[in-house]
């Protein structure tokens, strides 16, 4: 494998990021080589580009240092990523008020934690898994009844920051329905008189 450049670790952006492999030397003589490249580019904070085969397409990977060796990261090309001028159009263009950003930081302050890899565990599978489990062992499984979030509230976003963070103290304004539902509703009232 041959290095092609070396590019700060910040430099690539995450949505590049494909598939990763874990990259070991081939055999004894490779890992004076392999553990000196290792420990260089985490000492300098650096990324090696490499290019290899895989699936009889050439692929470029990022090289990153892990804790035990060394991780090859698959990159997308540019022509790969859909443009994203089109999804965000506009979305930045929002006025924000400064205290219901401050609000957002504090709560993003108070649950913030340290990844673990857990996290990403697919819960739904791992509830289908235990489903089967107790289906083979020839017990019964009792659904459990499904939770339909009400979506016809229209809700206050500074309220409801206040109150995830416990500030609200009896402050909090009653949620209204918006003038076009309440116009839709005495239609409909109308409609049932007639």
């Amino acid at each position: 494998m041959t290095i092609e450049k070396f590019v700060n670790a910040g430099s690539i952006d995450p949505i590049y990021y494909d598939t990763s492999y874990y990259l070991a030397p081939d055999g004894q003589a490779g890992r004076d080589v392999y553990a000196v490249l290792r420990e260089a580019i985490a000492e300098t904070e650096r990324v090696a580009l490499s290019r290899v085969v895989i699936g009889q397409r050439e692929r470029t990977v990022a090289l990153c240092p892990t804790d035990g060796g060394l991780v090859a990261h698959t990159l997308y090309e540019s022509q790969d990523i859909n443009d994203d001028a089109a999804v965000f159009d506009g979305a930045t263009d929002t006025k924000t008020d400064p205290e219901m950003v401050k609000l957002a930081g504090q709560l993003i302050e108070r649950q913030t934690a340290d990844y673990d890899p857990s996290d990403t565990e697919d819960r739904y599978e791992a509830r289908l898994r235990a489903m089967i489990d107790t289906k083979l062992k020839g017990e019964g499984i009792q659904p459990s009844k499904e939770i339909v979030p009400d979506r016809s509230n229209v809700v206050d976003l500074m309220s409801a920051l206040k109150k995830s963070l416990g500030q609200a103290q009896g402050e909090e304004k009653p949620v209204t329905k918006p003038k076009r539902a309440a116009a839709t509703q005495a239609a409909k009232s109308q409609r049932k008189r007639a």
